[in-house]
């Protein structure tokens, strides 16, 4: 799908993956191995497919391919305290993660969740079009004789 996307002219920094269950963990598998950046990922009620392999298989453009990763503290089908130790394994293997663990959710997507990736989404595709910042002029005094 991500190189139907970009033969179509959508720019990676554009592409945002995301799912919830069994679809969460595929795009987090596919976000982690990905070469190259994307604008983002979303993992609802997911889990980390194949984790003991995972930190090994990391690639440079999953580590900094933002994640945010939401979770029921109520779920009953994808463990609560699992989801959490395998975000914190992402994290130290240094992958741009936010997990939030909502208090009251379960294995389902409620209103809060639902905000946070609006949020979250939000600000990856306004950061994908932002204009790169322009550098300043070099210093003259820098310049090394022709």
């Amino acid at each position: 799908m991500i190189r139907a996307l970009e033969v179509e002219g959508v720019p990676r920094q554009r592409i945002l993956l995301g799912g919830f269950g069994q679809g969460a963990a595929l795009a987090l598998r596919t976000v982690l191995q990905s070469k190259e950046p994307l604008a983002g990922g979303v993992v609802c009620s997911g889990w980390v497919p194949g984790s003991k392999d995972i930190p090994q298989e990391i690639s440079d453009g999953g580590r900094s391919t933002a994640l945010l990763w939401c979770h029921g503290a109520r779920d009953d089908v994808v463990e609560p305290r699992l989801a959490a130790e395998q975000a914190k394994a992402l994290k130290e293997a240094e992958v741009n993660l936010r997990f939030v663990l909502f208090p009251e959710m379960q294995f389902e997507l409620a209103s809060q969740a639902l905000a946070e990736i609006r949020r979250f989404i939000t600000e990856r595709l306004a950061a994908a079009v932002a204009p790169p910042a322009e550098e300043p002029p070099p210093d003259e005094g820098s310049l090394e004789p022709g």
